[in-house]
């Protein structure tokens, strides 16, 4: 989706040497230097500009619209808003999704490219009505508008007029909607839509150029789920089951059971899903999917809770106990590496001594969990408390979501306020448990 950039702003060094060379009678005359040059003296290179600094930015809004490999978007208080962060720059940018007198924006779609040596871009599906009405009003239309990392617009194209997304209807409370799950992924951006005559599509289109590359349909309605996979596919709930596309071509790869719900952690090599537990008809257990076959990882039964950590592909679990076939209070917790091998396991016993209450999160090797006296943070592969975490310490920010590049950290508002997301860059470099600063309360956003 796009270059890593560099952190360093460091322009390209000219250096400028002045050489005279002894001329034969047969060479070509050489330039020479004016009088008074010190042919010998060195030329001065400019001064690199300094790296750019990243501090902590808290976000506008807890809820994330689309978040890529180098970008973070958020949706603004209007349709037609957005707040685009990058690590390209400070600050972030605004986006206004500006219409023609007479055009209204009436739904938007988001997505960020996902791969992280793709151009770093953000894409609008923007749903545009008109106020003109008779036999020769102009139809509502489905716009692409693609934009850079600093929130540059670089192109808007009108789609072909049989994509023509869900309409707004009276009564609807979710209003026009341009494309049921969208995303980018190494410079193509797919996404399902409703097409001309009630049919169904999943489309492939070309960021750079806007055109189409590829379509598949179907008659059944897509549903709004769907994860891009860490191997560069695309998992869609579509035609009433769990399918694994190639971005390039469209290709099935493979397909699964339809599922309620979808998410693919950073560069884990798995899609997480959730099924009824075949125990009890009021839980549900967490599934894993192999992302290159869509087949099943053999999990524990019973996981009350789980958290993958999004970049070393480890995750935990926190598994129901039973006695005498009936569910217990008493839970025991599993973590497990990117193979599926137990690397750490504690029995119900033990985590009930500790008080262990909830598995949060899972970031670079170690894991957040709520026990009786507040959140803690550990080594996911020992146990022991992590390094800079004292008894004691109150542990404020849980991480969110994550990338090579950034991680965004959550700060609970409680029952009566709100949840705090706090973005910490570290473009292409190696970050630790320090950089997140998980025990600082959220700085005051702009």
């Amino acid at each position: 989706m796009k270059p890593a950039p560099s952190v360093a702003l460091a322009p390209m060094v000219l250096a400028l040497t002045l050489m005279v060379a002894s001329c034969s009678a047969s060479d070509p005359a050489q330039p020479v230097p004016p009088a008074g040059v010190d042919t010998t003296a060195q030329v001065p290179s400019p001064a690199a500009e300094p790296a750019i600094v990243f501090e902590d930015v808290a976000l506008e809004s807890d809820v994330i619209e689309a978040s890529g490999a180098h970008i973070v978007l958020m949706r603004g208080d209007t349709r037609g808003m957005a707040t685009l962060y990058s690590t390209a720059q400070q600050d972030p940018a605004s986006i206004a999704l500006n219409v023609e007198p007479g055009e209204t924006v009436e739904g938007v779609s988001w997505a960020v490219e996902q791969d992280e040596d793709a151009d770093p871009v953000a894409v609008a599906l923007v749903y545009i009505a008109t106020e003109a009405s008779g036999l020769n009003a102009t139809p509502d239309k489905i716009q692409m508008r693609v934009y850079n990392d600093t929130g540059t617009e670089l192109s808007r194209t009108d789609l072909p007029s049989d994509i023509t997304g869900t309409p707004y209807e009276p009564g609807d409370l979710g209003g026009a909607t341009p494309s049921r799950y969208f995303t980018v992924v190494n410079g193509t951006a797919v996404f399902t839509t409703e097409l001309a005559g009630g049919t169904y599509a999943a489309l492939g289109y070309d960021v750079t150029t806007a055109t189409e590359t590829w379509r598949v349909t179907g008659t059944e309605e897509p549903a709004k789920t769907g994860a891009s996979l860490a191997n560069g596919w695309v998992a869609l709930d579509w035609q009433d089951a769990l399918t694994a596309l190639d971005p390039t071509d469209g290709s099935i790869k493979w397909t699964s059971g339809r599922v309620s719900t979808v998410s693919a952690e950073g560069d884990t090599p798995y899609v997480v899903t959730t099924e009824r537990s075949p125990k009890s008809a009021e839980r549900y257990r967490v599934k894993f999917l192999d992302n290159e076959t869509g087949a099943p990882r053999v999990l524990p039964d019973d996981v009350v809770s789980y958290a993958v950590d999004p970049l070393t592909g480890e995750s935990a679990f926190r598994l129901s106990v039973w006695d005498d076939r009936k569910l217990s209070d008493k839970t025991g917790l599993v973590v497990r590496s990117v193979d599926n091998t137990d690397i750490y396991v504690v029995d119900a016993q033990k985590t009930a001594d500790a008080g262990v209450q909830d598995i949060l999160a899972m970031w670079n090797g170690y894991a957040w969990i709520e026990t009786s006296a507040g959140k803690d943070v550990i080594v996911a592969a020992t146990g022991d408390r992590a390094p800079g975490i004292s008894t004691g310490d109150t542990v404020l920010r849980v991480p969110e979501y994550a990338s090579k590049n950034w991680t965004i950290t959550k700060i609970d508002g409680g029952t009566f306020g709100h949840d705090a997301l706090i973005l910490t860059r570290h473009p292409g470099g190696t970050t630790n448990l320090d950089d997140l600063n998980v025990l600082v309360p959220a700085p005051t956003a702009d």
